[in-house]
């Protein structure tokens, strides 16, 4: 039986950069970022990959990182982890 109701559990996992972060970046011309990761239910991977990207530029928008920009999901990293069983 095929429930189109049914929901899917992905993990989004997206990066990011913190004040520190990108005045070391910057300093030895680095990449590093930071990251954090969310159970997201969804009915597919877009649909848990569009939540996962509202939920990456809310988390952007309270962290106020730096008020002098705006920063965006697309400037990072993020996706969703095909095998989360092994990144937990």
């Amino acid at each position: 039986m095929n429930d189109n109701n049914a929901m899917n559990r992905f993990l989004f996992i997206f990066g990011f950069e913190t004040p520190e972060l990108v005045n070391q970046n910057a300093k030895w011309n680095d990449d590093f970022e930071s990251s954090e990761a969310v159970f997201i239910n969804a009915k597919s991977k877009h649909d848990a990959l569009e939540w996962g990207r509202r939920i990456a530029n809310e988390f952007f928008g309270r962290m106020k990182f730096n008020s002098d920009s705006v920063i965006d999901v697309d400037d990072y990293a993020h996706w969703i982890c095909e095998d989360p069983k092994i990144r937990i």
